[in-house]
């Protein structure tokens, strides 16, 4: 192979790496679902909440890089809450805390009984940092939700998935020609 076809097939092989580049980084954590219940002290106001990771997707667009979760909030009580988005709080492994979400949803602010609202919240990481410089392994959600006056405030935790092969290391390859006797 010549220099000329050296340096097309170099140049061939990266554009096809910065195509395949995801919308996130390589960070999964689970459970992949987290539950917890949430009730009042007379038990009317009941709640069932599910949330997961979606990852940590990659500054595009003039956004910057988020946390992205997605909730979904259940009424199983007789009376209806509000999510607190104020009280939505997301923390990393430092306790560094990330800046205040962004809720993108067209559900209601108000969860009546038997009824469900989801949401997809997106965390912008902590001032001044970027990815590359937040502890990812783990990551911690608070959030409270008020039950017509009666606050009830909880969390939950997720712990970075890492592949079967261990944490991603940087790889070299060489090669290298010559005559053996």
């Amino acid at each position: 192979m010549n220099d000329k076809h050296a340096r097309l097939a170099g140049l061939l092989l990266g554009a096809l790496f910065v195509g395949c580049r995801s919308t996130y980084y390589d960070a999964r954590f689970g459970p992949p679902t987290n539950e917890v219940r949430v009730a009042t002290a007379n038990d009317q106001g009941q709640a069932r909440t599910l949330i997961s990771v979606r990852g940590v997707r990659r500054a595009a667009d003039g956004e910057p890089a988020t946390a992205e979760l997605r909730m979904r909030l259940e009424n199983l009580g007789t009376q209806a809450f509000v999510l607190e988005q104020s009280s939505l709080e997301l923390l990393c492994g430092d306790f560094l805390q990330f800046g205040p979400p962004r809720v993108l949803s067209n559900d209601p602010s108000e969860i009546a009984p038997g009824a469900a609202g989801i949401y997809e919240l997106r965390f912008p990481m902590p001032d001044g940092k970027t990815p590359d410089d937040i502890n990812f392994t783990s990551l911690s959600l608070r959030f409270t939700l008020d039950f017509g006056g009666e606050r009830v405030t909880t969390g939950m935790q997720f712990e970075r998935l890492w592949p079967a092969y261990g944490p991603s290391y940087p790889v070299s390859f060489g090669f290298s020609y010559g005559y053996y006797d």
